[in-house]
């Protein structure tokens, strides 16, 4: 069965963290690449080394990384930030910070520039057992990416459609076109086989849901690639209730069909109806936020 993430991974990508304290970041510049940065959250209490930066990505290790042996991180990890970058805005100032652990913290998490715990930089933090480790290169930290670019474009935060498709279906969207963008169709199409394969279902909305073959590559494929997300985060940063830049409630499956319709130029309720099924309730959902949010046309 379908899932964001395997479940092991899922298991690598949390950490097993506790709760952060909070830290108020007093005197520090979110935009600045010191040459160390003494970490203050969760379990983490490395004193990391700044390695490589670029326009798009300051690289960070913990003393255990060799650095003569994982020489193949900055490229590939700035490959993922300037595409990410250029297809879906800066996703606020700064770069993407990226921390490297050496056989410690297995697994990714991400944080985003709200964030007081990580300095209120975008950042995403892996623990990795070997320089090409492609559980966590491949699958973990581009899924994290996805959850990081889901809750800052377009300087809003939040994920209001994350209760629908959950981060790991719209992660699914992100790294199909990110394995393509960044040269690497040799992931793309093994995704593709697996994602569409009869046995990659999910639960919700209704039990053998195909998402990524009967929603998420349609969207892809009919609907200009990636740009039909970026469009979406671009009208629901416009028109979707918020309040300073924070989303304020989460989205109904009408208001998804009808932002992503806008996003598409075309209505998408057939393609909803034929991968989810259509109960009256969205249909009622799917009325009212056409009455409401009328800057939407399709």
């Amino acid at each position: 069965m379908g899932r964001g993430l395997p479940l092991a991974l899922a298991a690598l990508a949390l950490g097993a963290c506790s709760e952060p304290v909070l830290y108020l970041g007093v005197g520090v510049d979110p935009t600045a690449t010191p040459e160390t940065w003494q970490e203050h959250w969760y379990e983490h209490v490395q004193l990391l080394q700044l390695v490589a930066s670029d326009d798009a990505v300051a690289l960070y290790y913990d003393k255990d990384v060799d650095v003569a042996q994982a020489t193949a991180i900055m490229p590939y990890v700035s490959k993922i930030a300037m595409y990410t970058r250029a297809t879906y805005g800066s996703l606020g100032p700064g770069r993407l910070y990226v921390i490297i652990h050496k056989d410690k913290y297995l697994g990714c998490h991400e944080a985003e520039r709200w964030s007081d715990s990580h300095d209120h930089r975008n950042v995403i933090d892996c623990g990795i057992t070997s320089y090409d480790d492609p559980g966590v290169f491949q699958v973990i930290l581009p899924h994290v990416a996805a959850a990081l670019v889901e809750n800052v474009a377009d300087d809003h935060q939040g994920a209001p459609a994350d209760p629908l498709w959950t981060v790991g279906k719209w992660a699914e969207f992100y790294r199909y076109d990110l394995y393509l963008g960044i040269g690497r169709k040799d992931l793309a199409d093994a995704v593709y086989a697996q994602w569409t394969a009869d046995t990659w279902t999910d639960p919700f909305p209704v039990m053998n849901t195909h998402w990524f073959r009967d929603w998420s590559y349609p969207l892809w494929r009919d609907h200009g690639g990636a740009g039909v997300m970026n469009r979406f985060f671009a009208l629901i940063a416009r028109d979707f209730p918020s309040q300073g830049g924070v989303y304020t409630r989460p989205m109904n499956w009408g208001e998804l069909v009808h932002f992503m319709s806008g996003a598409a130029g075309t209505d998408l309720q057939p393609l909803a109806q034929a991968a989810f099924g259509w109960p009256a309730a969205w249909q009622t959902e799917l009325v009212a936020a056409r009455g409401t949010f009328t800057r939407i046309t399709y």
